[in-house]
């Protein structure tokens, strides 16, 4: 019984962060993954904190900004950071919020700093997506405000954090590589949820060095078909199982009746029937 974990897994408990933004050095073109709202002009100079920053010119009688959507998990901690230095406008925002509502979560309003300074924040995402956008505050036309080094990681607090919200896919047939792979061509027999109903499961906090199902939780599945179950795949909350992916945190195991890594009653799984998990325990090696 061996436990395959992911390269994701493995760097997120060794405290890996990975940047949720995508050109947040603003090296390459300032359009590359960010969005002009409106008549917003961006452009990505020489003279950022190292090498070039983001410029954002205003449009005539009204703000100018310019986005990025990212894909966040829902009620997940992110810390976000950045670098803002006043242009010819008198001031620049950092907003975070939805796409509908693009200041809802935080609003860091009216900097107007002279030199380049450097600030931070936290956030809890409340959608799978979350806009970041920077804004010149200024309404007159060409008047600038200026960023840089914009980085937005995920905060976790140990295996129950990484695992809030995942689910476990059952499958049959030959185990993948590494849990890395996708399991694009398995054949999934079923995906347990609290109490089938898709919503994703949480672990209990760890004692002894063990993360156990909560005893109040029912972690079941309807079997979608028939099948032989012979290894299973957990995942955290956003991340798609089928795709191969060195980020995402996974830990793939084998199925059997004894001397497996999840030990069920059969391994015969008979579709429209609920599947249940009655324990689970994680244990982390001394």
């Amino acid at each position: 019984m061996t436990i395959k974990r992911s390269t994701g897994l493995v760097d997120k408990l060794n405290g890996v962060k990975t940047n949720k933004i995508i050109n947040g050095t603003f090296e390459s073109n300032a359009h590359d993954n960010w969005t002009e709202n409106g008549s917003t002009t961006l452009t990505s100079p020489a003279g950022g904190v190292t090498g070039n920053a983001l410029t954002v010119a205003s449009p005539s009688g009204t703000a100018g900004s310019g986005y990025q959507d990212i894909t966040t998990v829902v009620g997940r901690i992110y810390k976000v950071s950045w670098s803002f230095l006043k242009g010819t406008g008198a001031s620049g925002s950092f907003l975070v919020g939805t796409t509908g509502s693009p200041s809802s979560i935080l609003n860091v309003a009216a900097m107007t700093d002279a030199t380049w300074t450097s600030r931070e924040r936290a956030f809890i995402a409340t959608a799978t997506t979350t806009r970041v956008t920077l804004q010149s505050d200024s309404t007159t036309v060409g008047e600038t405000a200026r960023f840089d080094n914009v980085v937005v990681e995920e905060v976790f607090d140990g295996l129950v954090d990484i695992f809030k919200g995942c689910h476990i896919d059952l499958y049959t047939g030959t185990q993948a590589t590494n849990a890395d792979t996708g399991a694009s061509g398995a054949n999934k027999l079923v995906t347990v949820s609290i109490g089938s109903t898709g919503t994703g499961l949480t672990l209990d906090t760890s004692v002894n060095g063990v993360v156990s199902k909560p005893s109040g939780d029912v972690w079941s599945g309807e079997i979608s078909q028939s099948g032989t179950a012979t290894w299973f795949r957990c995942y955290e909350a956003g991340d798609d199982p089928t795709t191969t992916n060195s980020t995402a945190a996974r830990f793939d195991g084998t199925v059997g009746t004894a001397s497996t890594d999840m030990v069920v009653g059969s391994t015969s799984l008979t579709a429209l029937l609920t599947f249940t998990v009655n324990g689970f325990a994680y244990t982390a090696t001394k």
